[in-house]
């Protein structure tokens, strides 16, 4: 395929040479970001997306082929937004889907409006993209919670086929109530599905009632709770079925919860953030993951990688029985690949030629749940005093998360650098023990490591200019800090220059590598000849000068 890129190549190297680095040059999405396309997708590793997004941001990738992350605040707009389907796993996309992803197209300051298209090879879609573009006009502003509940009591409903009396009756007490569906050929996902949202309402309970409250107080404290708030007010414009289910669904599952449990545990289960079934499974094995959480961390602190390891690994054996913990699929050798993974081996060493099946393992298994079991674990056990918070708390999660268990190389990877081959070699060519921000920026000025910046080359000729870029944000970006410069600088005017004192425009523009000017209704005026390095960061605020040639203004920005 011919490449989409605009320009030089020489713009997409740090973010390939990143993509290499964490899912192997092979992989579809690298390939695709060579020949000028994005692939962004929530299971493609953190460092890697946050390289394109950096160029989605200037506007260098013109095509950006995305998963439904889209939809769940990912901040992209295009000018035309193309829908490959409008369904998923066999059913129909949410209206509030639908508008959301639809509310990407036109750019803002760059098209007056977006087309949103799809592709009808059947001509089977008519009435139902009509469908979704009229729904979409319309939002539910129904009460989340009222609307988790009532999705909750249609599929009790669509269980038991009972009536609304007996299903008041059925959730009031009875345990079997909130076992989860059997799955089916069609809907395999059923069981999973159900629990989730399950999940979601213990958040909610948990998050609204103190956890000491009496369970025969428990209806009147709900309701005072969510007195005046939009459930209530939702709940007075349903029917009176309706009223009655989600009241009794809501009170049911409190209740329940409240009398197979103590404060103690309710209170653990909330800090977790795990719902009732999740909690329960962890305090029936509290005392073995407990055990391995601490000698994993303890092994970490004091260098017995192999220890530690083993440890994670046990751990991870227990936890990956428990929902959500648990990973759609485990491949052959899981051990052997989070093994390699925690010690820092490359992407392209550990795959095997399996680099899109093996990167998909590590981001959704090792990355995600295993470092969310081991923080629950940890968390939950601290809450309930079954263990004491130390110093060593959290180190087993974040070798897990960042793939190294060189203390000081995963704070460089959890504080921006993209590369581990990067920051493992940069800790190990200059002696390193910071523990924090301020710990980094210190060793970053220390005589050792100015002495290896001086070449080019370091720390590998690869990740050479991704480092850079990392140091000098630390540099001159460490605190966050704007400040407002006053500036007077020449323009190369592209046509005459508007009337002194004339208000501009100054934006990024595509490839520009200047801040260009523009007037009020988007023509093009010129490019400013001074500018400050990081003017893709601020905001510029300005007008002609006097001179009538020149542009003055203040500058608010790094």
């Amino acid at each position: 395929l011919p490449s989409l890129l605009v320009g030089s190549s020489t713009v997409l190297t740090d973010a390939i040479n990143i993509g290499s680095e964490w899912l192997g040059a092979n992989h579809p999405a690298v390939g695709c970001l060579r020949l000028g396309v994005a692939v962004h997708h929530g299971q493609l590793p953190r460092p890697f997306l946050r390289a394109i997004e950096d160029l989605l941001r200037k506007q260098i990738l013109r095509v950006t082929i995305a998963s439904p992350t889209l939809a769940q605040g990912l901040n992209l707009s295009a000018t035309t937004l193309l829908f490959h389907s409008l369904f998923r796993a066999g059913k129909l996309i949410p209206a509030e889907e639908f508008a959301n992803v639809a509310g990407r197209a036109g750019r803002a300051f760059v098209d007056v409006e977006g087309q949103v298209l799809c592709v009808d090879f059947k001509a089977e879609l008519g009435t139902r993209w009509n469908g979704l573009v009229q729904a979409a006009r319309f939002r539910d502003l129904r009460s989340g919670l009222l609307q988790l509940v009532l999705a909750l009591c249609k599929k009790l409903r669509e269980r038991t086929e009972f009536s609304v009396a007996q299903v008041v009756e059925y959730v009031a007490g009875n345990a079997t109530a909130w076992k989860p569906p059997e799955n089916t050929e069609e809907e395999p996902h059923r069981a999973r599905d159900w629990n989730a949202e399950l999940a979601r309402l213990d958040a909610a309970l948990l998050s609204l009632v103190q956890h000491d409250t009496p369970v025969e107080d428990l209806a009147n404290t709900l309701d005072s709770a969510l007195a005046s708030s939009l459930w209530q007010r939702s709940l007075r414009r349903e029917d009176n079925e309706s009223q009655a289910l989600a009241t009794a669904l809501l009170r049911g599952r409190a209740g329940f919860i409240w009398r197979q449990s103590t404060a103690t545990q309710r209170r653990g289960y909330f800090s977790a953030g795990v719902s009732f079934e999740t909690g329960r499974l962890l305090d029936a094995n509290a005392s073995t993951l407990n055990q391995l959480l601490l000698e994993a961390n303890t092994a970490f602190t004091q260098g017995r990688n192999d220890e530690a390891i083993a440890a994670v690994l046990a751990f991870a054996e227990i936890a990956f029985t428990i929902e959500p913990f648990a990973p759609d699929d485990l491949p052959d050798g899981w051990e052997n690949i989070a093994r390699d993974w925690i010690l820092g081996r490359s992407m392209a060493d550990l795959a095997g030629g399996l680099e899109a099946e093996t990167v998909a393992f590590i981001d959704a298994a090792l990355v995600y749940r295993l470092v969310w079991a081991l923080e629950a674990v940890r968390v939950r056990a601290s809450v309930t005093g079954e263990i004491d918070e130390d110093e060593c708390a959290g180190r087993a999660a974040l070798a897990v998360e960042t793939g190294t268990p060189d203390y000081c190389a995963a704070l460089l990877i959890q504080f921006g650098v993209p590369s581990r081959i990067a920051a493992i070699k940069a800790v190990r060519d200059c002696a390193s023990s910071f523990t924090d921000a301020s710990g980094l920026r210190e060793w970053l000025r220390s005589e050792l490591v100015t002495e290896r910046m001086r070449d080019p080359k370091w720390p590998t000729e690869e990740t050479a200019s991704m480092w850079r870029e990392f140091c000098d944000n630390q540099y001159n970006g460490a605190s966050g800090r704007w400040d407002i410069t006053p500036f007077q600088t020449l323009v190369a005017w592209s046509q005459p220059p508007p009337m002194p004192g004339t208000v501009v425009r100054v934006l990024s523009d595509n490839l520009a590598t200047k801040p260009v000017v523009y007037s009020l209704d988007f023509s093009r005026l010129g490019v400013m000849e001074k500018f400050p390095n990081k003017f893709l960061e601020g905001v510029f605020l300005a007008k002609v000068g006097n001179d009538g040639k020149s542009m003055v203004g203040e500058y608010l920005g790094p």
